[in-house]
């Protein structure tokens, strides 16, 4: 039987990473970019998921050449769906 070798990559958290209670990891690209509870986190922090005033950005998944498919949400709980390159 084969053997498997599994890497790990260790990211240090920034203090204004909002790490704490994220949960698992959802998704995880070749990079190592992480989709946790909305957020993709990178080796140097979380990535920055620009959207107008009044929006939140929610990562769903993340592809293998930084592409983040998501939505924003407002304040009624309006959903649409969006995309960055990151």
């Amino acid at each position: 039987m084969a053997s498997a070798a599994i890497r790990l990559r260790v990211v240090d958290a920034t203090p204004d990473a909002p790490l704490d209670g994220l949960g698992p990891g959802e998704k995880v690209n070749a990079k190592g970019w992480v989709v946790v509870s909305g957020y993709v986190m990178r080796d140097d922090g979380p990535a920055t998921l620009p959207v107008p005033t009044g929006l939140r950005a929610v990562a769903k998944d993340v592809s293998d050449d930084g592409l983040v498919v998501g939505q924003t949400v407002n304040a009624a709980d309006t959903v649409v769906p969006r995309t960055w390159k990151c």
